[in-house]
């Protein structure tokens, strides 16, 4: 996934993924030297994870891209993430002035103000900044290129490309499908861009030294821990930090049966890997959810995707909460009392659940317990909700049919109520002129009050009787007509 230009293709893919067959066989022919390329408790994962994204994407050259995505590529590698964000910033929205009247005058469209808004500031920044445009697309972390800014330092910079996740609303999908297309950006996750590097290594050392762990404290492999290690790996790289421009899942996906493949376990079935892949999904949205809060960041929609291209302060606040958060989580590591154990224990236990099922791995006594307890748990839950459905259902039937009855109840029961007090009202009035004088008028204002509320008062009553009637009636004419089917299907049946 990756930013576009393009406000109808915000989130698209970048690099073509071969057939999953294809990559699948890729892997497998490339076992043996993978295997063999191991060095002992020194292997680095973050060579080896680079090599795996090689073998299940397809060859793709910069001249392959469509222009469109080129076009965009060359305006990040020229703005985004910049250490001199705050000098360009001023001189963009000095220049931005008239483009704002102009847009204000004519009402234009804001994605056309927001293309000629970033032209601009590629203007501004060019005057003093050289260009290295290669983007990395296959075995490399996703970024434009090189860049380097004349005024300071004067040094060669790898700038990164933040990657955009779905998470667009279900209004939002029906939008797109009805138009053809995202009518405006849809709601999505900015991945990490600055300092993606530094954060990847670390990463990827934090695993490969829980994995050292392992092998220091544990004459015997323990497979709940290698699997506690790989969830760690798999939920902050898959989705988290989603370090290559696309074909991330599949990349760690196969990273976890060559692990598993080091460990005596063979998984040569890569509908096992799909269906683990599949099953860790939410596992990860959820993971993602926990790491934005903890940023205190949401997910990013609306109008706030231009914001993060034009407004640096913003995205640089954004982009450091978010380094910051990312970084403590890999510093906690698989430690039972960090703040994430429970996600990668959650998600380990899914995946051993997965091999189990394939007849991959064994399960203790105790684990055979646990999943039947979860079964037991998931039928009872089904259970309760189809009571809860059924119940529903038939109380939108017995609404149905009472409502009418008892709504016809309220209105004869009001209409009887105020013809009551009226009777009453005119009953008390006319005895009433035979102790008042004709002209005294505060006797008959007082008659009028007290008239009118006692009509009010009575046409109340008669309401809340006539509901309860008719209630009364629907109910019992329902349980008949229920009874009467009841017994006609028993009749029928028998």
């Amino acid at each position: 996934m990756m930013e576009v230009d393009n406000y109808q293709t915000v989130v698209s893919e970048l690099i073509p993924s071969i057939n999953k067959e294809e990559s699948w066989k890729a892997y497998l022919g490339s076992l043996d030297s993978l295997l063999k390329g191991e060095i002992g408790k020194d292997r680095c994962t973050s060579i080896e994870l680079k090599q795996l994204h090689l073998l299940v994407t397809s060859p793709l050259t910069i001249g392959e891209l469509p222009n469109h995505i080129k076009e965009d590529m060359l305006l990040d590698l020229y703005t985004l993430d910049r250490e001199d964000d705050e000098f360009i910033q001023r001189l963009l929205n000095d220049k931005l002035k008239p483009l704002i009247k102009e847009a204000t005058e004519k009402q234009m469209p804001l994605p056309e103000y927001y293309r000629k808004a970033r032209e601009i500031y590629k203007e501004i920044c060019a005057e003093n900044t050289e260009i290295n445009f290669n983007p990395q697309l296959r075995g490399e972390l996703r970024r434009y290129g090189t860049r380097r800014i004349k005024i300071g330092d004067g040094r060669w910079e790898k700038v990164y490309a933040s990657h955009t996740c779905d998470r667009s609303t279900e209004m939002e999908q029906f939008a797109a499908i009805a138009s053809g297309g995202f009518p405006f950006p849809p709601t999505a996750y900015y991945g990490l861009s600055v300092g993606l590097g530094e954060v990847y290594e670390r990463m990827c050392a934090e695993y490969d030294l829980i994995n050292k762990r392992d092998t220091s404290f544990f004459t015997k492999v323990d497979i709940n821990r290698k699997l506690l290690a790989e969830s760690f790996l798999q939920l902050i790289g898959t989705r988290v930090l989603h370090p290559f421009w696309d074909a991330n899942g599949r990349t760690f996906g196969t990273h976890l049966a060559l692990t598993l493949e080091r460990e005596g376990i063979q998984l040569r079935d890569y509908r096992v890997i799909e269906d683990i892949i599949s099953k860790l999904t939410p596992h990860n949205n959820r993971f993602l959810d926990k790491i934005l809060e903890d940023a205190n960041l949401a997910i990013t929609g609306g109008q706030l995707h231009y914001s993060m291209k034009l407004n640096h302060g913003l995205r640089q606040d954004y982009m450091k909460k978010l380094r910051k958060t990312i970084e403590d989580a890999i510093s906690h590591g698989i430690n039972k009392n960090g703040p994430y154990f429970k996600y990668y224990s959650d998600a380990a236990w899914l995946i051993k659940r997965t091999l189990a099922d394939n007849g991959l791995v064994e399960l203790t006594q105790e684990e055979v317990l646990k999943i039947k307890e979860e079964k037991d748990k998931i039928t009872e839950e089904r259970e309760r909700m189809d009571r809860f459905w059924k119940e529903s259902d038939e109380d939108a039937k017995k609404f149905n049919f009472v409502y009418p009855i008892a709504t016809f109840g309220r209105y004869t029961g009001y209409a009887a109520g105020g013809l009551a007090g009226f009777l009453s009202y005119a009953f008390l009035s006319i005895k009433a002129m035979d102790y008042t004088r004709p002209d005294d008028i505060s006797a008959y204002l007082l008659l009028s009050s007290i008239g009118a509320l006692l009509i009010y008062f009575a046409g109340w009553l008669g309401s809340r009787a006539g509901v309860k009637a008719g209630e009364g009636l629907g109910v019992s004419l329902y349980n008949l007509k229920k009874n009467i089917t009841k017994r006609g299907h028993e009749w029928v049946g028998n």
